[in-house]
């Protein structure tokens, strides 16, 4: 691949047009060959990425077609989850075909890259480049009208716990919905919605036993008589139940780090705790996961045995 093509898809993250290939000197008959041979590939019909994007993650795919639509789109700006990943922000549950855009348009355009929305209403029109953070509580509350209020916790929990964004500023931008259809959603993610939650896994399971209609303490501190020893991902009220979620990630750092979560785990059962920990593939099995947890949630509910 020539240099400038190489430059100019580096400096947008990975995509260009057709159009700027052209002008970079790299007719379509250049580009097909590019793509023939895996050093380009095609992400739409006028746009292409350097990386084989289709086997990426699907939130880095949803990243890719945002970025190409606005590069496609000099005066479009992204909204709702198609705003979230271009923060930095993770998704989780929402449909990654097309990238959402707003632009001065007069009715809502459907392509194969993209969704354009026209900048009203008031939701979509309030941007101020000064306050990035008005335009983050903007995208979960258009997430959450989108994809439900799952999608919209998980990326409202990371937003909170990373001083992002507050709740009052998704409470303002929520304002703007009242009276338009699937509200219900947005207030379902208020309620829900907060930031103790550390990852995407810790939202997803405290979600997943809430819906079960228990209650439960994210970061719950683990006590004994010599004082607080630690902290649980999620403690269960009125029990003895810990729920960790295991994403596995953490135990790449090194022996060190589990050596230190063995010993805590130890001194926490010592002190009558009962942990339960829950990795990814069990939260996609509810079937098998929820008779687990309340068979847990029912044993630590008895007097610790001693």
């Amino acid at each position: 691949m020539d240099e400038p093509l190489r430059d100019l898809a580096d400096a947008q993250g990975g995509v260009f047009t057709t159009a700027q290939a052209r002008a970079a000197g790299v007719g379509e008959r250049e580009l097909a060959r590019l793509r023939r041979i895996g050093e380009v590939h095609a992400v739409a019909r006028s746009v292409s990425a350097v990386r084989p994007w289709r086997e990426a993650w699907l939130e880095e795919r949803l990243l890719l077609r945002t970025r190409g639509a606005l590069a496609l789109y000099p005066d479009a700006r992204p909204v709702g989850a198609s705003a979230l990943v271009v923060a930095g922000v993770p998704v989780y549950g929402v449909r990654t075909d097309r990238a959402d855009l707003v632009r001065p348009v007069h009715r809502e355009v459907l392509t194969e890259l993209c969704r354009i929305r026209e900048p009203c209403p008031s939701l979509r029109e309030a941007h101020s480049p000064v306050d990035p953070a008005h335009d983050l509580a903007a995208a979960i509350v258009q997430t959450a009208l989108d994809h439900g209020h799952l999608a919209a916790t998980v990326a409202a929990d990371h937003a909170l716990h990373h001083g992002l964004v507050t709740r009052d500023q998704i409470v303002a931008a929520a304002e703007c919905t009242i009276g338009w259809p699937d509200t219900g959603r947005v207030r379902t993610t208020l309620a829900l919605a907060d930031g103790r939650a550390e990852s995407v896994g810790e939202t997803r399971l405290r979600l997943f036993v809430v819906a079960l209609g228990w209650r439960v303490t994210p970061q719950t501190p683990l006590q004994d008589r010599w004082g607080t020893f630690g902290y649980g991902d999620l403690g269960v009220d009125g029990t003895r139940l810990v729920l960790e979620f295991d994403g596995r990630v953490k135990y790449g750092e090194g022996g060190e780090v589990v050596w230190k979560e063995k010993r805590r785990e130890d001194r926490g059962r010592r002190a009558g705790y009962l942990f339960e920990r829950v990795i990814w593939s069990e939260l996609a099995a509810p079937s098998v996961l929820g008779p687990r947890l309340m068979a847990a949630r029912t044993s630590a509910a008895l007097p610790p045995a001693g």
